[in-house]
């Protein structure tokens, strides 16, 4: 599941700014050797390239490969549908209700200022 989260990160903001192994780390506060395995396994899977950045070479920016793209749209296509399928019925109101909750047991367990969108998924303010 990480790996998919890792492919969404990628996939949603490689288009308009360069990914890079930092960014992973910060997004889901890990540490360096894990987002290293997660990021070997899904190169080993041709999911992944990483390139040299051109302002810096000691950093790698990460990229989808053609076929990393197809995996990420097609399971990005079946989770769409599952959260279709899921609030079928439920007003906005009601989500809005639910996301404003969850965003509020979140900050009470002590996990920080984020907040959920209404897919979601966490973003900082």
């Amino acid at each position: 599941m990480i790996q998919f989260l890792f492919m969404d990160y990628i996939g949603r903001y490689s288009s308009t700014t360069s990914v890079f192994q930092k960014d992973l780390e910060s997004e889901f506060n890990i540490r360096r050797s894990t987002a290293t395995g997660i990021l070997q396994v899904l190169e080993k899977n041709n999911l992944i390239d990483r390139q040299t950045s051109k302002q810096d070479a000691r950093l790698k920016k990460i990229i989808l490969t053609a076929e990393g793209q197809v995996v990420f749209k097609d399971r990005r296509r079946e989770l769409d549908a599952i959260d279709q399928h899921l609030i079928k019925g439920v007003s906005s109101q009601d989500l809005k209700t639910f996301y404003s909750v969850v965003d509020q047991i979140y900050l009470n367990i002590g996990c920080g200022e984020e907040k959920t969108t209404n897919k979601g998924v966490l973003i900082s303010d």
